[in-house]
């Protein structure tokens, strides 16, 4: 087919978009009795490549396969071989992928991208020989980079299942001394969940490659994901005592101590950490949370003065310095640090702890006022039912269930889309054998 009859398809298709015909299963594929000879040739592959594209819009892919590789049978066009080969592909048809990818290879000997196709078919067709030759013979190409192949290749494989863990493998052992293929097959179990696997695969890449810090980490993220929290903490630890100078490692093995539930080893991380990045307010937020935990509250105090100097933090700083003391038992000081909370996202919890101040202070009516005013001050509905519930539960804990069911009545005429937090509530109170209605 000539390079114009190609440009000349996408109109063509679009003046046949009117034409209905019947549709095909792939046994009614037609085919040509006879050889069709110049004119009749180039018309003919012209219709099959039309009915080809008309089967694909209606998702009959079997049948547009077959129809392209008819037409690049007349055409002798490489292009529409390819096209044939990779739509048959898609289909899972694999007889026509076969006799399409032969043609295509007769037509293109030398095509950089035909490896991917053929090793899709030959792992389809169970022939790990010849898939394994394939991928080898896109490594061999000169310029090759060898970290996209990998990556390619890894997704191509994972794609198809455990018969591509399983080729993996040996392209791994055909690539022993290269730490690329065992980081491809670590990937690609990690995917289907073969733990072991990916494991023996990493220790082979940090034995190659020992300065690769990405390997170190992943490896520790096998054990994470396979539950063994302690060996995974301790891969990370090893890596942190292999590149000590990495900030970033010990601040990822400090936060995953944070996730395991080991607060005391990650405290001195971070504080070693904020010595080091003293500009750092996250490091500081967290240092300052993690003294607050620990019951250190000189510590945390300290780290939450200083946060909050820096503008972006201030809010959320006089936060926590009002929770801090409160857990000194001062509601007083408490009091004066939530009032400082301007805005943010922790502007809500502010107001709803002086309320509870206040009612704890005996000042129920002073507190349901704070509450009330800013029910009226915030227009968004998830935040004027928090303020419902939050006052229910202020008058519940002051003794007054009777009035914490009013508020709920309330709430539940304002927000009669929101019963989940309010149904709880009435609940724990019809428990407490308040009489309800």
């Amino acid at each position: 087919m000539t390079r114009s009859l190609v440009f000349l398809l996408p109109l063509l298709t679009a003046a046949c978009a009117s034409v209905t015909p019947e549709p095909h299963s792939s046994s009614d594929v037609v085919v040509m009795q006879h050889e069709p000879r110049g004119e009749d040739a180039r018309g003919q592959s012209l219709y099959y490549l039309m009915m080809g594209e008309l089967s694909g819009r209606r998702g009959q892919v079997v049948d547009a396969g077959k129809f392209y590789l008819q037409s690049a049978k007349l055409s002798l066009d490489p292009r529409v071989a390819e096209r044939a080969t990779r739509i048959a592909l898609f289909a899972r048809d694999n007889a026509t992928a076969e006799e399409a990818l032969a043609l295509w290879t007769e037509l293109e000997p030398e095509h950089a991208e035909r490896w991917e196709a053929e090793t899709l078919l030959h792992i389809r067709t169970k022939r790990d020989e010849p898939a394994l030759d394939a991928i080898d013979r896109h490594l061999a190409v000169e310029g090759t980079d060898r970290v996209e192949a990998f990556r390619r290749i890894a997704a191509i494989l994972t794609s198809e299942g455990q018969p591509g863990l399983a080729l993996m493998h040996g392209v791994a052992q055909r690539h022993s001394g290269d730490g690329e293929a065992w980081m491809a097959l670590s990937q690609i179990a990690m995917h289907f969940k073969q733990y072991d696997t990916a494991q023996a695969a990493l220790r082979k890449v940090i034995r190659l490659q020992p300065e690769r810090k990405e390997a170190y980490i992943l490896l520790a993220g096998t054990y994470f994901s396979a539950g063994e929290i302690d060996e995974g903490l301790d891969q990370i630890r090893d890596a942190v005592d292999r590149f000590p100078e990495d900030q970033s490692l010990r601040l990822n093995y400090a936060r995953a101590l944070i996730e395991a539930g080991r607060l005391e080893e990650a405290r001195p991380l971070f504080q070693a950490l904020l010595r080091k990045n003293p500009e750092d307010a996250e490091l500081r937020f967290t240092v300052a949370l993690l003294a607050m935990e620990a019951n250190d509250l000189a510590i945390a105090e300290r780290e939450l003065r200083a946060l909050h100097k820096v503008p972006e933090r201030s809010n959320v700083a006089a936060y926590y310095l009002g929770r801090l003391f409160e857990q000194r038992g001062n509601d007083t000081a408490a009091r004066d640090w939530y009032g400082r909370v301007a805005e943010g996202e922790v502007r809500m919890d502010a107001l709803m702890r002086i309320a509870a101040l206040d009612a704890r202070a005996g000042r129920i009516d002073q507190g349901r006022a704070h509450l009330a005013k800013a029910r009226a001050n915030t227009e968004i509905p998830e935040e004027q039912v928090r303020l419902f519930l939050a006052e229910a539960d202020l008058l519940k804990q002051a003794g007054k269930p009777e009035l914490a069911l009013e508020v709920l009545d309330a709430a539940l005429q304002d927000h009669p889309g929101e019963p989940e937090g309010f149904f709880d509530q009435l609940v724990g109170l019809v428990q407490a054998h308040v009489p309800v209605g």
